[in-house]
């Protein structure tokens, strides 16, 4: 008899941690972390590992008055900062966009963006929580730029790409991609270039630079580009530049008539360079709803013919994610990590957050890092750090469309893996010792300033500690309550009998 309530009791104890979590299987990915405030409006995440093994997010919300980029940091054994306001722009919107990203030296580069202005930073890591400690920052792209991505080379140099409007007769509302390079760690930039033609948009850059120092651009095109919309039918494509960023070849579309598919279109466009010095690229083809993949083995010069990634579809078909992307990067034994918002049945009516690895020949079953119920996830965001330690960062929604609901509840979440590659020694950097600083909160901005203002403190983020994806004291206490009641249940059938 106690053996039956003992088993029972676990049983039942499976079913509620199982459900609460809300994971649609086992997963080698820790239990989400949810990063931002409850109840303030989080989205579009960026994810950095520096070479000591420490992990940076940084996110765009709202303060009153503000367009805010928030940030947090964790150390190597994950345990998190609290969330904090590092860069107010003042005015509107809520779309900072924020982009970091760290070059060997241990210094973040940094970029945020209101409807005005985009500007950069280069900030010792240790020094990211610190704004007043920060040199001041300048702007670094056209007014009114949106999408921003920058990457460094293996010579040092950094390259930095933005989407802004040229107002071209050809479009007057089609953004286009403009370069610049820094060779002095971002102390001086060279002045921004125009890489991709005229009469058509840009949106969802992505920037890599390969171990030859060989540079290369992918994107969603189309009419338009504005708050990340285009209009009419939309292609991936691509650009590469093998001397520096000097000159850059002619756009390859991959999706649409010119690459063989009159009725198709694309999005999502992802890239990263394996292990072996090949060059792979993933993206949804539409209308199929069906992930694509292509390699290049000669630096992008030519492509394989699209292939279907096998395992999992997208989530065209159930709701048009036009604020999702996908993210790719490389870990030390050259394997490609991807993850992606999609289903694993076509079938399925809820959106996931897949991870997918590419061993230089082939791919892996898709693996679940979210499933949710109740909220979409959007926006994935990958960095590796340490060779072999896989972060994560995405946003997820109760309505993807609901932004400017009173109800629209946006979060910040993360969960982390490790992958089976080499594992790289952390460096040490010297650190300063932090300052005390009192807790102030942003006032509305005021006066005339041709650069928005930086939070000369962190302010204080009016939550509770972080949560994982359940409430641990909950979970705690439904476990506990079937144990509970079956040992009062027994004691009664045994109290009878005596």
């Amino acid at each position: 008899m106690r053996k039956r309530l003992t088993l029972l009791a676990i049983a039942m104890c499976t079913v509620i941690y199982a459900g609460d979590l809300g994971l649609a299987q086992e997963s080698r990915w820790s239990p989400p972390v949810q990063l931002s405030d409850t109840g303030r409006f989080s989205w579009f995440p960026d994810i950095a590992a520096d070479p000591s093994g420490h992990v940076h997010v940084v996110w765009a919300t709202f303060v009153p008055g503000y367009d805010a980029v928030m940030y947090a940091t964790a150390d190597r054994k994950g345990a998190w900062s609290r969330p904090t306001d590092i860069i107010v722009l003042s005015d509107t919107g809520a779309a900072t966009r924020p982009t970091i990203m760290f070059d060997l030296r241990g210094n973040a580069h940094l970029i945020g963006r209101n409807d005005h202005q985009m500007v950069y930073y280069r900030v010792p890591f240790d020094d990211l929580q610190f704004p007043q400690r920060w040199p001041r920052e300048r702007d670094i792209a056209s007014p009114g730029a949106y999408f921003s991505a920058i990457a460094s080379a293996p010579d040092g140099s950094l390259h930095f790409i933005f989407t802004a409007n040229p107002r071209f007769e050809e479009c007057i509302t089609c953004y286009s991609i403009f370069y610049r390079q820094s060779r002095d760690g971002g102390a001086s930039w060279s002045n921004p270039t125009l890489i991709t033609p005229p009469g058509n948009g840009a949106v969802k850059p992505q920037l890599i630079v390969d171990r030859k120092g060989y540079l290369h651009v992918v994107w969603d095109a189309g009419r338009g580009g504005g708050l990340a919309q285009i209009t009419g039918s939309t292609q991936v494509s691509y650009i590469s530049s093998r001397d520096g960023g000097r000159t850059w070849s002619d756009p390859l579309e991959f999706s649409g008539p010119t690459a063989g598919y009159p009725d198709g279109s694309g999005k999502f466009i992802t890239i990263a360079e394996d292990g072996t010095g090949k060059l792979v690229i993933a993206w949804l083809k539409l209308p199929d709803d069906v992930l694509q993949y292509q390699v290049s083995s000669d630096g992008g010069l030519s492509w394989s013919a699209p292939a279907p990634l096998h395992g999992a579809f997208g989530i065209w078909d159930v709701v048009e994610s036009r604020l999702d992307t996908y993210s790719m990067a490389t870990d030390s034994g050259g394997n490609v990590h991807l993850v992606m918002v999609g289903r694993l049945d076509k079938t399925s009516k809820i959106p996931s957050l897949l991870h997918f690895v590419w061993d230089g020949t082939s791919w892996s079953e898709p693996e679940v890092i979210f499933t949710s119920q109740d909220f979409i996830p959007a926006w994935p965001r990958i960095a590796i750090g340490l060779g072999n330690q896989l972060h994560v960062a995405w946003f997820a929604a109760n309505d993807l469309f609901a932004t400017d609901s009173p109800d629209a509840d946006f979060r910040i979440w993360y969960s982390r893996s490790s992958a089976s590659a080499p594992a790289i020694q952390p460096v040490v950097y010297p650190t300063s010792t932090p300052l005390l600083l009192p807790t102030v909160t942003p006032s509305t901005f005021v006066g005339e300033a041709k650069s928005p203002p930086v939070n000369s403190t962190p302010s204080e983020i009016t939550s509770d500690v972080l949560k994982t994806e359940v409430d641990d004291y909950g979970l705690i206490i439904l476990s506990i309550a079937p144990i509970v009641l079956l040992f009062v249940i027994g004691l009664l059938i045994t109290r009878r009998r005596g």
